[in-house]
């Protein structure tokens, strides 16, 4: 239509996850100092025209929740027509289901969080690993000394590389790798010490003069 304004509907704002139904159960009788009846719960939980449809499941979770010992009965309801409804009282357990409950998303945020950190933490250990692989490669082989080889090894195996990986590097066995990494870099070098020098009673080639024995 000519001359119409174009109306800009703006998105609707992200909601919380609706709450279950057993969490609202027991949410409405721990709100509630006085015990409650399916039928009474019915009424402040339902929307219009569903009370009656949703009698049934309700007693069903009440029932679920007593064998967990989250609810308790306490007594009928005194009012009503036909058999007198059960009436219903939260437990001390069912309050701290209820905190769990209340707490469970954001445990699972942060479990899926920590989960995330670990996995990118993964990708720059191998990210890491690789590039220190590709450099030894460029850098050592098997002519490389000993000494040079052992400090290597140890780096690389500290960054989480294999035995078979070290080896290929500098063309040598996994066992010289393995005995490789036996080597302490921050271990002295023993200075053996000379043995001390055990004095002769005489010289080389001099007779002994005595005193000899009386015959």
């Amino acid at each position: 239509m000519s001359g119409s304004q174009a109306v800009t509907i703006p998105a609707a704002a992200p909601t919380a996850p609706e709450e279950t139904r057993p969490a609202r159960l027991l949410r409405a009788l721990a709100r509630n100092p006085e015990p409650l009846s399916t039928p009474a719960l019915a009424s402040l939980l339902a929307e219009p025209g569903q009370r009656r449809r949703l009698l049934p499941s309700y007693d069903q979770i009440l029932h679920r929740h007593e064998q967990a010992g989250h609810v308790q009965r306490a007594g009928r309801a005194s009012r009503g027509r036909g058999r007198p409804a059960v009436l219903w009282r939260i437990t001390a357990a069912g309050r701290g289901w209820l905190d769990e409950h209340d707490k469970a998303p954001a445990l699972a945020a942060a479990a899926m969080a920590e989960a995330q950190r670990k996995t990118e933490q993964a990708q720059r250990t191998a990210a890491e690993r690789e590039h220190a692989l590709d450099e030894a490669r460029a850098a050592f082989s098997r002519q490389t000394p000993r000494i040079s080889r052992k400090r290597a090894a140890h780096r690389l195996r500290d960054l989480g590389c294999t035995l078979d990986q070290i080896a290929a590097v500098f063309h040598v066995s996994k066992e010289m790798i393995r005995r490789d990494l036996l080597w302490d870099p921050a271990a002295r070098p023993v200075t053996r010490k000379p043995l001390p020098r055990i004095e002769r009673p005489y010289a080389r080639g001099q007779t002994f003069a005595g005193p000899f024995p009386a015959t």
